[in-house]
């Protein structure tokens, strides 16, 4: 499997310390499967004749843990040399691409510190090194609590468990992929929103001027108000700086069927000007051709 949970327990904090035991066990962090599990109690005096040492700091934690934990770690027989051994075969046939501990700058690199007192080779790389308080922080995962505290491989178990659930959440999480698009999605909802409040505004001002003294009803009345001459195009802004339009007008043709005046409304300036020619050239041919009739 690619991952596997390691924990042990001791008599100090340092590198170069009693192992006591030694819980794993193999799992696969973004399935959930488990695997083989291995457990060694070690005879600690074993551990002392290859130059491990005791702290008495660590020896008064233990006198204020659990009689079941005490039990478990106390209780070993197995000279440290095998122990360390079946643990090197162990890693070996798991094979895990991920090494797991809580953290690993206490339980690989104190085993590793053993394995070399013990002159065996440590079986697993540095750069599998993974650290269950990294993911349990970054994913907010709680460790479940899992057999006896404090009993090696009860907390393998239980850290393998946690490990198990964060990636859980980590599928679940959206990618940053995802929230791009997400953001897309409400930037576009958001300009729907504005071009349907643009679509019923009724508020005009001139280009250059979105007071709300040059307010006006449309943009005839800005023509009216700036003297804006027939036939010349002019800018102006609709629901005050959203959208420029361009503006003309002429006065009603002698052809038209009602004396409203001709009005180009664009929204760009060469729009508005060509409508405008394209009227002035239909109404000179237009007198043209009413001329040529009357002679």
């Amino acid at each position: 499997m690619r991952d596997l949970m390691i924990d042990i327990e001791t008599l100090g904090s340092r590198p170069g310390s009693v192992i006591l035991t030694i819980g794993a066990v193999s799992f696969d962090a973004e399935t959930g499967q488990m695997g083989e599990e291995f457990y060694a109690a070690i005879d600690p005096a074993t551990a002392a004749e290859v130059g491990l040492t005791t702290d008495i700091a660590t020896m008064i934690w233990w006198m204020k843990q659990s009689d079941e934990a005490r039990q478990a770690a106390f209780s070993g027989l197995t000279p440290i040399g095998t122990a360390l051994a079946e643990l090197g075969d162990y890693v070996r046939r798991a094979d895990a691409s991920r090494v797991w501990a809580k953290p690993p700058s206490f339980d690989l690199i104190l085993l590793e510190a053993a394995f070399r007192a013990c002159g065996i080779d440590v079986p697993w790389h540095f750069r599998t090194h993974r650290d269950c308080r990294t993911i349990f922080d970054l994913t907010g995962t709680l460790q479940p609590n899992f057999g006896t505290a404090h009993n090696a491989l009860d907390d393998a178990k239980g850290q393998a468990f946690g490990v198990i659930a964060a990636y859980s959440k980590l599928r679940q999480a959206p990618s940053p992929q995802t929230n791009v698009e997400g953001r897309i999605a409400e930037l576009e909802a958001e300009n729907e929103r504005l071009r349907k409040m643009l679509a019923g505004c009724d508020w005009y001002w001139p280009e250059d001027d979105t007071s709300s003294a040059a307010c006006a009803d449309g943009p005839w009345q800005i023509a009216e108000n700036c003297d804006v001459k027939p036939g010349e195009v002019f800018a102006y802004s609709r629901g005050g700086v959203v959208e420029t339009r361009y503006y003309g007008f002429l006065e009603a043709a002698e052809d038209a069927d009602s004396d409203d005046q001709f009005e180009a409304d664009e929204p760009t300036r060469e729009a508005a000007e060509a409508k405008i020619t394209a009227e002035l050239q239909r109404r000179a041919a237009l007198a043209t051709t009413e001329g040529s009739d009357n002679g």
